[in-house]
């Protein structure tokens, strides 16, 4: 939830894994687009902070597009 009432919402988008490998899934992803639709007011950023940020913010482009997903791509294995 936003700390500042403010006609523009900026929103880092971590997800719950370890070591930024997490992916939203299309629910999580649904559930932020639902979000941001209810709070905002003006603009709204949202960036993406994980091995997959590109694909998860693409995906939720697609949708906001298409209204469907792109299919979700499994991680690759990372060995830190």
């Amino acid at each position: 939830m936003p700390e500042v009432d403010s006609d523009i919402l900026y929103s880092r988008l971590f997800g719950k894994g370890e070591h930024n490998l997490y992916q939203f899934d299309d629910t999580e992803l649904l559930e932020i687009d639902r979000q941001v639709k209810d709070l905002r007011r003006g603009e709204a950023y949202l960036t993406f902070h994980g091995a997959r940020m590109y694909m998860d913010a693409g995906r939720l482009k697609v949708y906001e597009k298409s209204g469907t997903f792109r299919r979700l791509q499994r991680l690759m294995d990372w060995h830190l």
